[in-house]
C-alpha cells in the first residue's frame, strides 16, 4: 500500500524523511515539485542527483535519475554536466557508455525484443516520451533494453539525452565480433551525427573487425565532425581495404590516423584540413613528399601541425628539402631534436617545420628567433645531386644522406635511430583521449549467448 507522504504532517514526515536512504529520498524530491517542498520543510535542503554517491545507484537509476534532474532545471536544458556518450559495438552486442569528468557513470545495452526471455534479471518497464521500453537489470548492476530495431532504440535514447543535457559530445568505437545488424545500426549512427545539433568529436575503429567496405566507405563519407574546428576530433582507422581503393573526398576531422592508409595519396594530403595526420602503410615516394613540404613552404598548407606518412622508397632527405631555407632553432625544442638526426626548415611568418633525417616526420612549431643558415653544407650537397638521385633511386639517395653528417655523428645517428622510431606513435597521440581504454563492463554479457 503506498504512503501519502503529502498528506503527513510535517512531524511524521521529517521522522519518516531521517529514516530513508538518500537515494529513496532522492526519488520523492524528483516526483514532483510540491513532493520537493514538503522534503525541504522537514530539513531535506540538498536533494539532488548531481550530489548523489553514484556508487549507491544501479546503472538504469542512474539514468532515469539523471533524466529526471535534467527535466526540472530552467527550460527543462540541464546546463550543470557535460556528458559524453561513448557508442560502443562490442562482442555482438551495441552499449552506450556515459561519461563525466572522465568517469563511466553508467551504461545501457541495446538487445532485440526476442531477446528478452533470455536475460536473468529484475524486469522492469521504463516510460520515455510515451514509448514503453523493456529493462532487464541484472545482478552485476548492468541494464539492458529491449528494441524491435536495435538501430532506432539506439538513436532514440541518443536524442532524448542530447535533447535533457546542454553539453553533449558523442563518440564512435567499433570493435571486433560484431553482430548481424551491425551495418543497419552503424548506418544509423552516422546519419544521427548529421543532425546539427550532434556534436562528434571521435571515431574509432579497430582491427579486426569485420565491416564491409560499402560501410567502411559510407562513414568515410558521410560522419560528420562539426566541431572540429574547436574541439580535437579524431578519425582512427585500422580497417584493412583492398589494393582498388580508392576516396577522392576527405575526413572532415582535425586528427587522422590510419593504419591501413595505402589509399591515402598527394592529393588528400595537399587539399586535407587534419591538424595531425599519421597515415601507416602508405606508400608516398620522395618526389611527393618534395611538392609536399614545396607546398606548406610557401603557405599553402596552414592547418598542419604533424605529419607521419610510410614511404615506398628510402627517404632522401637531401633531395626532398633541396632548395628549402633551412634554420637553426633558438628555442627550448632546440635541445630536444639534435642537430644531427633532424632538419629544421623555414616555413611562412615563424613556422619552423622538424623533419626527421631518417623517415619523413614533420613537426611544426612556432619559433620567432630561428636562425637562417645560408651556406649549409647538407643544403648545397643535396641540391647538386638532384639529377642523380632521381636516376639512381635509393642507392645515391642513402649516399647523398651520409655525405651531409660528420662521420663523428653517424654512429650516434644509428644509436638513436631505433629510439627514435618509436616515438612516432606517442608523438602523434599526445592528448589522445583514453576513455575506450577505461571502458567498464567489456566483458561477455551474463546470460547472453554470442549468437547474438
Amino acid at each position: 500500500m503506498p504512503l501519502p507522504l503529502l498528506r503527513i504532517p510535517d512531524v511524521a514526515l521529517e521522522y519518516i524523511a531521517n529514516h530513508m536512504s538518500e537515494v529513496e529520498l532522492l526519488k520523492i524530491s524528483l516526483c514532483s515539485r510540491k513532493a520537493d517542498r514538503a522534503l525541504k520543510r522537514c530539513g531535506q535542503k540538498e536533494l539532488t542527483y548531481f550530489k548523489t554517491n553514484i556508487s549507491s545507484l544501479n546503472y538504469l537509476e542512474h539514468f532515469q535519475l539523471s533524466l529526471l534532474e535534467a527535466g526540472r532545471a530552467e527550460g527543462g536544458v540541464c546546463a550543470a554536466l557535460r556528458l559524453n556518450l561513448v557508442v560502443n559495438f562490442y562482442n555482438y552486442s551495441v552499449r552506450i557508455d556515459v561519461w563525466h569528468n572522465g568517469i563511466c557513470v553508467y551504461a545501457l545495452y541495446f538487445e532485440c525484443l526476442n531477446k528478452l526471455d533470455q536475460f536473468a534479471g529484475i524486469q522492469k518497464s521504463l516510460v520515455m516520451k510515451h514509448t514503453y521500453i523493456p529493462v532487464v537489470s541484472t545482478e552485476d548492476k548492468s541494464t539492458y533494453t529491449f528494441w524491435n530495431n536495435r538501430a532506432d532504440g539506439l538513436t532514440f535514447v541518443l536524442k532524448c539525452l542530447n535533447e535533457k543535457f546542454r553539453h553533449v559530445t558523442h563518440k564512435l568505437n567499433v570493435f571486433t565480433r560484431l553482430m548481424p545488424d551491425a551495418s543497419q545500426i552503424l548506418t544509423k549512427f552516422v546519419d544521427y551525427t548529421v543532425l546539427p545539433e550532434v556534436s562528434l568529436i571521435g571515431v574509432n575503429i579497430e582491427q579486426g573487425v569485420q565491416m564491409s567496405i560499402e560501410d567502411f566507405r559510407y562513414i568515410l563519407e558521410n560522419v560528420k565532425f562539426r566541431d572540429q574546428s574547436e574541439v580535437d576530433c579524431e578519425f582512427s582507422s585500422c580497417f584493412k581495404v583492398n589494393e582498388n581503393f580508392e576516396f577522392s573526398s576527405t575526413v572532415l576531422c582535425s586528427k587522422l590516423f590510419l593504419y591501413s592508409g595505402h589509399w591515402i595519396t598527394l592529393q588528400y594530403l595537399l587539399k586535407c584540413k587534419h591538424s595531425n595526420i599519421m597515415v601507416a602503410g602508405s606508400k608516398f615516394t620522395n618526389e611527393e613528399i618534395r611538392i609536399y613540404m614545396k607546398q606548406w613552404v610557401d603557405g599553402n598548407i596552414l592547418d598542419v601541425e604533424q605529419v607521419y606518412v610510410d614511404m615506398s622508397e628510402p627517404f632522401n632527405v637531401n633531395y626532398v628539402l633541396s632548395g628549402l631555407q633551412r634554420c637553426k632553432l633558438q628555442c627550448s625544442w632546440r635541445n630536444r631534436r639534435p642537430d644531427h638526426l633532424y632538419v629544421f626548415i623555414k616555413g611562412v611568418g615563424n613556422k619552423i617545420a622538424i623533419i626527421r633525417k631518417d623517415w619523413f616526420n614533420m613537426e611544426v612549431y612556432t619559433d620567432w628567433n630561428a636562425v637562417k643558415v645560408e651556406n649549409d653544407e647538407e643544403q648545397t650537397g643535396g641540391s647538386e645531386r638532384i639529377k642523380d638521385n632521381k636516376e639512381e633511386g635509393e642507392e645515391n639517395g642513402d649516399d647523398d644522406e651520409s655525405s651531409g653528417d660528420n662521420g663523428s655523428e653517424e654512429s650516434e645517428e644509428e644509436e638513436d635511430k631505433s629510439q627514435g622510431k618509436c616515438d612516432v606513435d606517442e608523438d602523434m597521440e599526445d592528448g589522445k583521449e583514453d576513455e575506450s581504454d577505461g571502458d567498464v563492463n567489456m566483458k561477455e554479457d551474463k546470460g547472453v549467448s554470442d549468437s547474438d
